[in-house]
């Protein structure tokens, strides 16, 4: 499914990419740093998607079944979605939850964002 998803990658089909990375990222027993590949080569292909897609619903379905992939978007996933006209929402919850990393740099995490 990986060497698939690749083939894809290199067709500029970035919807088959997500196709063939998500049933890859779905495998049972993936070794840790396999599965983490996938999981970027996932997010790749649907921030792909979505900068493509016609809309902001298509790159918010892409997103919900990103996130129920559990693959985590990014920064390249949020500010995808903003240009796409998306309204963001943050979870006041969330934002207070908030710790510094190692250089004092907040946390990143935006499975907690939600759009309008």
């Amino acid at each position: 499914m990986a060497a698939l998803g690749n083939l894809a990658f290199t067709e500029r089909d970035f919807a088959e990419a997500r196709l063939q990375f998500g049933i890859a990222i779905s495998l049972v027993g993936l070794e840790e740093g396999r599965l983490e590949s996938y999981q970027k080569s996932y997010r790749i292909a649907s921030n792909a998607v979505m900068a493509l897609s016609l809309g902001n619903e298509e790159g918010r379905k892409v997103l919900d079944e990103m996130i129920a992939a559990g693959v985590k978007p990014n920064e390249v996933t949020l500010t995808t979605l903003v240009k796409k006209g998306s309204r963001l929402k943050l979870d006041a919850n969330w934002l207070s939850s908030l710790g510094p990393k190692n250089n004092g740099t907040p946390a990143k995490d935006f499975t907690a964002l939600y759009f309008l």
